[in-house]
């Protein structure tokens, strides 16, 4: 499996809003690899049906002017349209590896992934990865595991920047846990059944609730209209 790190930059959080811009990077093992970065026009989004939330709007405003600068350029004349910018994301997405190989990591499961895949459905382009290999880098990172957020580097709200440095804490977040593993497996090689039971049980459930001492509450029943 291959995994590539998504950015969109938008104007808007729900499905169905218009796409600044695209930035992915593959990553593996403390690597990073190919990258991928397009810039769209707004009024072919808005050709297209995609839509502009108001109070998005007011955030770009209050960014930096390097942060800023997607959402001028593609105000005007600069960006490619839509349909282009999608099918030049699948022929490199495809590039790297067939639709079935590709774990496309998002930062949030009802962000990255679900805008872009609105923004095809918008141009009737078929979506270039599979939905059951969709990650979610924003669930990864609040594990709670002992890993240090990496230093940033280039432009916030850059697409490529953001999803090169998302992928830079991912991959060290991932790679501790194949540690972890490694280690619990090793111990597993060398430990009795009982000790290897102890420590792969040790997870603290909160205590049962008697059934007598749930209350159910009665089923609100409508007048069927």
């Amino acid at each position: 499996m291959i995994d590539v790190m998504l950015d969109l930059e938008t104007l808007g959080t729900k499905p169905g809003s218009v796409i600044l811009s695209i930035g992915a990077v593959v990553f593996d093992h403390d690597y990073l690899n190919a990258e991928f970065y397009v810039e769209i026009n707004q009024a072919s989004c808005h050709l297209s049906g995609l839509v502009t939330s108001q109070d998005t709007l007011e955030w770009w405003q209050k960014q930096s002017p390097e942060s800023r600068a997607v959402f001028d350029r593609t105000s005007g004349t600069q960006g490619q349209g839509l349909d282009s910018a999608l099918s030049s994301f699948t022929s490199w997405l495809h590039h790297t590896a067939p639709a079935k190989e590709i774990c496309l990591w998002g930062n949030g499961s009802d962000f990255d992934n679900v805008l872009l895949k609105a923004a095809y459905d918008a141009v009737k382009l078929e979506f270039p990865t599979r939905f059951y290999n969709n990650r979610c880098f924003r669930t990864l990172k609040n594990l709670g595991l002992p890993v240090q957020e990496p230093q940033r580097r280039g432009v916030h709200h850059n697409a490529l920047d953001d999803a090169i440095h998302q992928a830079i804490w991912a991959e060290r977040i991932l790679s501790n846990l194949r540690l972890s593993a490694g280690a619990l497996a090793a111990r597993k090689l060398s430990a009795t059944p009982k000790v290897v039971a102890q420590e792969t049980m040790q997870i603290n459930f909160p205590p049962l609730v008697p059934v007598e001492d749930v209350t159910i509450a009665p089923v609100v029943k409508g007048d069927g209209n």
